[in-house]
């Protein structure tokens, strides 16, 4: 019910896996999505040394 379209869902996950590591062309899994953002946050953090808010 979230996505319009199926050419919006496919955009999403397009844009995840040239956006996050880990998320491969083909994903079609919002779990590892939102794995792949963890650990992108992470390593911001991490990089950066900035508290999360």
């Amino acid at each position: 019910m979230t996505w319009g379209s199926d050419s919006e869902q496919r955009r999403f996950f397009v844009e995840a896996a040239m956006s996050l590591l880990k998320v491969v062309y083909n994903c079609t899994d919002f779990d590892v999505v939102f794995v792949a953002l963890q650990f992108q946050t992470a390593g911001i953090k991490q990089r950066l040394q900035v508290e999360e808010w």
